[in-house]
């Protein structure tokens, strides 16, 4: 059965002055475990920069509850 996990990954980017801006991306996939939810985060980045090994820096994966996302009905 698969359950939502929420991934916080950190990657350093080069920017237009060449300086290295740590960016942080927060992914919403529906897996089976923690290590499905990293395989789909590293097939969703939709281009893989030529550094990305040396840049990547961490990913946090956490179940998600959905109850966060929808909103509660009000009672009458």
């Amino acid at each position: 059965m698969s359950k939502w996990y929420q991934a916080n990954v950190s990657f350093y980017k080069e920017d237009s002055k060449g300086r290295a801006v740590k960016i942080t991306e927060i992914f919403l996939v529906s897996s089976v475990s923690y290590t499905d939810a990293e395989a789909r985060v590293h097939e969703s980045w939709p281009v893989t920069p030529p550094t990305f090994s040396s840049s990547f820096q961490k990913s946090i994966i956490t179940m998600y509850s959905l109850s966060k996302m929808a909103p509660k009905p009000s009672s009458k």
